[in-house]
């Protein structure tokens, strides 16, 4: 534990119970702080919502780079739960709505999506008793995203369409057409294809002012729509797109810019157009290595590993699976996104891919 928080529990253990609760309300002010100065390293948040100052005394941490952050974030971890659960309990419920979802971007990026899940509930509904519309509705969209990385699009849906409301009834525009872009995403997820390319259609329309970060991801959830229904050549368009506008967003989230490219890659591949999918899959690798998002690297060294089979490079194919295997080992099996491919990243489905390295190429799994 950070020296600091040595300090705050040993003044917590001494202290009268005003003094305690002052010491408490510290320590909490300056976990709030240095969480978001440690996701500030990789990007700034789609839905700004304001925070108190820090407390008095207090100098949160400050991180010099990504990795920096994710390290002190990884010591942290289990402080940061007990506290966002101590807090609840005692009635805090505005330092657990605001810490949780940027403690939420850190759990998406190492793959932690139980414990995402239970916490942004836990937030979710804190923020509702503080009357934070706001922070409510981003809890409830990150929510329905963890949701639907466990496959449960059901409650997915349901998580959005809350987001959606909340978004609506603040005339938060970036919020909504974020919303609708995930609602999108799970209609096509549900087989509901037709649905899911209306609706991103509509939300990714030029007149509806999207920011280029919403922009990107409907577009890319648009490609993936298209993918569903077999018009390869407009997936391939609206992908495009997509790591067009990702890449032209400066404050964009890398592992966003990564999907772009993934799925890019899905439509190459679907084309037939192997080497140029494993050179697009080539990039997204580059940035989940180089931002630490293990689970979406999984994810794409399945799909590359798949490429290089269909050109007979089966050295390159056993060197991308064995990886993948090895991360999901590291990582867990519920923390790679069952959405963005087949049975994604499944430890027996990867065995499986290994085993097979020596069958025609058309019996590969892809």
């Amino acid at each position: 534990m950070h020296d600091l928080s040595h300090a705050y529990a040993a003044e917590l253990a001494a202290a009268k119970p005003d003094e305690s609760a002052d010491a408490l309300g510290r320590l909490r002010s300056w976990y709030l702080h240095s969480v978001r100065n440690a996701i500030g390293t990789r990007a700034t948040s789609w839905i700004a919502y304001a925070v108190a100052d820090p407390a008095r005394g207090t100098s949160p941490a400050r991180f010099d780079s990504p990795e920096r952050a994710t390290d002190w974030l990884l010591a942290h971890r289990r402080c940061l739960r007990s506290l966002l659960v101590d807090a609840a309990q005692s009635g805090d419920n505005d330092a657990v709505a605001r810490l949780t979802p940027s403690l939420a971007r850190f759990l998406k990026q190492i793959g932690a999506t139980r414990e995402a899940v239970e916490l942004l509930t836990l937030a979710a509904e804190c923020a509702r008793l503080e009357g934070d519309r706001l922070v409510e509705a981003v809890c409830r969209h990150q929510l329905g995203h963890f949701l639907s990385h466990l496959g449960d699009e059901g409650a997915a849906l349901s998580a959005y369409e809350e987001a959606r409301a909340l978004f609506a009834q603040l005339e938060h525009a970036d919020g909504v057409l974020g919303s609708e872009i995930a609602i999108g995403a799970t209609y096509a997820t549900l087989g509901r294809v037709d649905e899911a390319i209306e609706t991103l259609t509509e939300a990714t329309r030029e007149d509806r002012g999207a920011n280029k970060r919403v922009l990107a991801t409907g577009l890319n959830n648009l490609a993936t729509g298209y993918l569903e229904s077999g018009r390869i050549q407009e997936a391939k368009d609206a992908a495009l797109r997509a790591v067009a506008a990702a890449s032209d967003d400066e404050d964009n989230l890398k592992e966003d810019l990564a999907a772009c490219y993934i799925t890019l890659g899905e439509a190459q591949s679907a084309d037939s157009r192997w080497s140029e999918a494993i050179e697009t899959l080539g990039e997204a690798v580059r940035l989940c290595t180089a931002y630490g998002n293990l689970a979406l690297q999984v994810v794409t060294l399945q799909l590359r590993g798949a490429a290089a089979r269909e050109l007979g490079d089966i050295d390159a194919a056993r060197t991308d699976w064995t990886t993948a295997l090895d991360l999901l080992d590291e990582l867990g099996q519920d923390s790679v996104p069952v959405v963005l491919t087949p049975a994604s990243g499944q430890r027996d489905d990867l065995r499986r891919l290994l085993a097979g390295l020596d069958a025609p190429a058309g019996d590969a799994l892809t």
